[in-house]
């Protein structure tokens, strides 16, 4: 393969070669344009940079007119390509220098190389786990003004603690959202550097390293390894978060209970985090499986790819099927049970807040103590707290474990052998030549009239290899070709590829002509070759809808699973209200027993407790997980408009600034993703045809051009996928804010209404709209999957529409036909004699 690229350092040219994004061509923008692109990131304050308010004018942008490529910033200084992988080179060498009998780690160069963010994000972490904390305080603080008693906080004023409970949200909101954004970019840099390290790899690989292992591992480690390393460092500090955030509930919680509740919450979340981590550890073993059975599919469908017109022309497509439906068969078995591990994470997950309660509960109950409305609700408070850490756990261990496999298979990879480094070449203009030739005749067989090669004349300086290709039977032809290492077989009396009645055309001859066009296609400047006036490229740009998901495209996903996509959508919708409705009796039975208005026993209205709890629990582990969360915060709204009806005048303007939030940040964020999705082709492209045409790129010295148009394509889609991230966490914050004018809202309220409303109450208002905060950062964040999945989607279902070839058609009129039709196609020679041309 000889890659037909172009001058990096120039403009390029309207080829399919460029492996860019399909716009790029109209994108010549002069350097003051590039100047009014650069990114606002850069030179952002402080406040800019903790609000995400740098990403307004960009999210208004898009609001008014589809974001294009031309309309969107360049990627941050901070996250580009060579930045990143200079530290994390630095210290992949360093490790190499020092380890003598241990492996090196890419886990240790890839915390290098973000350290700086993700500590920041740590410690962000750490102040939003602190004032989640502290609400459910300052909920019983106001349950007991309430009631008439004193709170641990010693303030009086009902309404100062609403709006010290209002702003401790805010804050909590911005923090755990700053540090998601970090964590974003921490991911979108580590997905750069693995991509970016894999091919640097690739141009310096030896041959016999290559002989270990085959392009689809290859092409798996860039496009399906980084993604797991982006996601573990997206999610992945909420495993030591998560325990931390458990541990101070367990210890709040035997403040508020009793030591030995505390103690059995703590056994019950112990257990609760050893199943996870034992699912995840067997989820990580599946997908160790899957991703050997798709580097074989990757591969296969790469030469399948490259080799089409000859499965054609033989008629090959029902055995190549076959084969890949076989490979394919085995990876969907593996991928269901793989996710069947990781959906009963999930649930498990999900429904332990709900099981930590029955717990306390029911140990409170049966150690003969009498539970009162403020123990009640500070004790839902606190578990409902554990709400993220537990869900987000689930997944944080899941892509951790997958991202350790994958970095192992990395750092596997990156230790393997390379070709020597060529030495430095010497100025050889000016040196003597060794050996010259004028006029000279060269002949394979000796006593000949006519010589093979005649009228030669070269020179050969030192130190450099120089490769003289003639045709075979000679006429004086000569092509030389320039490399560090380029050869063509020319073995004597090899037969021609053809014989076209003159010269005889040779293998090699040919092969060294193509050769040679392609050097002079990679190393011309702009504007030198003849035919690009009338150029074409070879393969169309790829298309993208503009514009919202359709309906349509959501039922065509359903669909896909071989149901009615409308009958299926119907039939989640009702399950997942049963499942919320469920849920939300369990509180509310919790609320009338509290408060004395259930005529039963302690001992059976904990039995009444425990029976409710196990049906939620069995209706929820029936169905799918994902949009739970979105039927949970609308259950919340209810039940703080339930609780005081006064809050439905709120709901109208905090309502129209989310309407407008999410209209604004959905039209930036939608054309974003697909602008990434359109923009990950090229690299991968780049990666999976550098792998067959490595001999090429070195032999014509393109390795650094390659190299840095590497970087560069990975920078073009970075500056797409951050700021889609950036565009998520936008949102998320921006929705916490409103939450929090609906928690304090909802305070205020309850004081000014504490005559009529009563403290159950008012505590199942308060504790409800707490959650609001936790089901909206899981529905953005689902929210931002559902639409990534959708975008997908949509490029799919586009190839499942293309033009397709006809069916093999069996003649229906076969025995219609004349008896001296020819049955078959066989062609039989018959007393036929041939030869070649004489020598």
């Amino acid at each position: 393969m000889a890659p037909q690229s172009r001058n990096i350092e120039s403009e390029p040219a309207s080829s399919f070669h460029e492996l860019r994004s399909p716009r790029h061509g109209a994108s010549s923008t002069t350097a003051s344009l590039k100047e009014d692109k650069s990114s606002p990131l850069d030179s952002a304050n402080l406040l800019s940079i903790a609000t995400i308010w740098w990403l307004q004018p960009l999210l208004v942008r898009g609001y008014k007119a589809p974001l294009t490529e031309d309309s969107v910033w360049e990627l941050p200084k901070k996250d580009q390509s060579r930045l990143l992988q200079s530290r994390f080179d630095s210290s992949w060498d360093q490790q190499l220098q020092n380890t003598k009998k241990k492996r090196p780690s890419v886990n240790v160069a890839l915390w290098e190389a973000t350290k700086d963010k993700i500590s920041v994000a740590m410690a962000l972490y750490l102040v939003s786990a602190t004032l989640t904390l502290v609400q459910p305080f300052l909920i019983k603080a106001i349950l007991e003004n309430l009631e008439g008693e004193d709170n641990i906080f010693g303030i009086s004023s009902g309404y100062g603690l609403a709006v010290i409970l209002g702003c401790v949200a805010f804050c909590g909101a911005t923090a755990i959202n700053s540090a998601q954004f970090l964590t974003a970019r921490a991911g979108c840099n580590a997905r750069m550097v693995v991509i970016n390290s894999v091919f640097q790899k690739i141009l310096r690989l030896s041959a016999t390293a290559r002989r270990t292992m085959n392009s689809g591992e290859v092409v798996t480690l860039a496009g399906v390894d980084s993604e797991r390393v982006m996601e573990a460092y997206t999610i992945g500090l909420w495993c030591i978060i998560s325990p931390i955030i458990l541990t101070a509930v367990c210890i709040l919680i035997g403040t508020q209970m009793g030591v030995y509740v505390g103690l059995a919450v703590a056994v019950m979340s112990v257990a609760i985090m050893y199943v996870a981590l034992m699912t995840s550890k067997h989820i990580g073993i599946y997908r160790r499986r899957i991703s050997k059975i798709s580097a074989n599919r990757v591969k296969l469908t790469n030469e399948v790819l490259l080799g089409i017109r000859v499965i054609k022309f033989y008629a090959w497509e029902d055995s190549i099927n076959e084969t890949i439906r076989q490979i394919r068969e085995q990876e969907v078995a593996l991928m269901r049970r793989y996710n069947y591990l990781r959906l009963t994470n999930a649930v498990l997950m999900f429904l332990a807040p709900t099981i930590l309660n029955m717990v306390c509960f029911l140990v409170y109950i049966l150690l003969d103590n009498t539970l009162d409305v403020a123990t009640a609700f500070v004790i839902l408070a606190l578990t409902n707290a554990c709400k993220m850490a537990f869900s987000i756990f689930a997944n944080a261990s899941v892509a951790v474990s997958e991202a350790i496999t994958s970095t192992g298979r990395l750092s596997d990879f990156l230790v393997s052998g390379e070709v020597e480094e060529a030495q430095h070449e010497r100025n050889l203009d000016h040196e003597k030549a060794i050996i010259s030739f004028t006029d000279a005749d060269f002949q394979w067989v000796e006593d000949t009239s006519t010589p093979t090669l005649s009228s030669i004349t070269f020179t050969l300086q030192p130190g450099t290899l120089t490769v003289i290709v003639g045709p075979i039977v000679g006429d004086g032809t000569l092509e030389q070709l320039k490399g560090d290492f380029a050869f063509l077989v020319t073995s004597p009396r090899a037969k021609p590829l053809h014989d076209s009645g003159g010269n005889d055309g040779n293998v090699a001859e040919q092969q060294g002509k193509m050769q040679e066009s392609a050097m002079n296609s990679l190393t011309a400047k702009q504007g030198e070759s003849k035919e690009k006036e009338n150029s074409k490229k070879l393969i169309v740009e790829e298309d993208r809808r503009v514009g919202s998901v359709r309906m349509k495209t959501y039922v065509n996903y359903l669909a896909a699973s071989e149901w009615n996509g409308y009958i299926l959508a119907a039939t989640i919708f009702i399950l997942f209200t049963i499942a919320q409705v469920s849920l939300f009796f369990c509180d509310w039975f919790l609320s009338q027993w509290s408060k004395g208005s259930v005529n039963l026993s302690q001992k059976s209205s904990m039995v009444v407790y425990v029976g409710i709890v196990v049906v939620s629990l069995l209706l929820t582990f029936i169905r799918l997980w994902m949009m739970l969360y979105i039927f949970q915060m609308a259950s919340a709204f209810i039940v703080c408009a339930a609780a005081d009806p006064y809050v439905l005048i709120l709901y109208l303007p905090v309502g129209y600034a989310f309407m407008f939030a999410i209209t604004l940040y959905q039209s930036s964020a939608r054309e974003l993703k697909r602008l990434d999705s359109i923009s990950r082709s090229p690299f991968l492209n780049l990666v999976s045809e550098t792998i067959s045409g490595i001999e090429t790129v070195r032999s014509f010295k393109m390795v650094e051009q390659f190299s840095s148009h590497c970087e560069e394509l990975l920078n073009n889609n970075a500056k797409f996928f951050l700021l889609f991230q950036s565009a998520s966490r936008w949102f998320a914050m921006r929705t916490d804010w409103l939450v929090s004018v609906i928690i304090a809202a909802v305070a205020i309220l309850a004081i000014a209404t504490k005559s009529s409303l009563g403290a159950a109450v008012a505590g199942l208002g308060l504790t409800y709209a707490a959650q609001l905060t936790s089901s909206f950062q899981r529905m953005t964040t689902l929210t931002t999957q559902v639409e990534n999945i959708m975008t997908c989607f949509e490029r799919i279902a586009h190839y499942g529409s293309l033009d397709e070839e006809g069916f093999k058609r069996t003649p229906s009129n076969k025995d219609a036909l004349s008896p001296a039709w020819p049955k078959t196609g066989n062609v039989v020679f018959e007393n036929v004699s041939m030869r070649t041309k004489n020598l």
